[in-house]
């Protein structure tokens, strides 16, 4: 299954099956994610959301880190 969003309503006739798509969020078969009427009509699909950073968690934090390593290897 996979979690789209539609941005604009549509109806999706597919093998003799009609199915409505309000606005909003809905969990479809990857075959119904991937259908190019589907792609035109949704949010684009995102890899998995990067995890929340902890409360008090420095975004920052490991970037000097970083800087010194790449700064020794010259």
């Amino acid at each position: 299954m996979v979690n789209i969003t539609v941005i604009r309503p549509f109806l999706l006739n597919l093998d003799g099956e009609k199915r409505a798509f309000p606005v909003g969020a809905h969990a479809v078969e990857d075959g119904v994610a991937s259908h190019w009427y589907v792609q035109a009509h949704i949010a684009p699909l995102t890899a998995s959301p990067a995890p929340p950073q902890p409360a008090g968690a420095d975004p920052e934090e490991g970037v000097d880190d970083a800087k010194q390593a790449k700064q020794r290897g010259k």
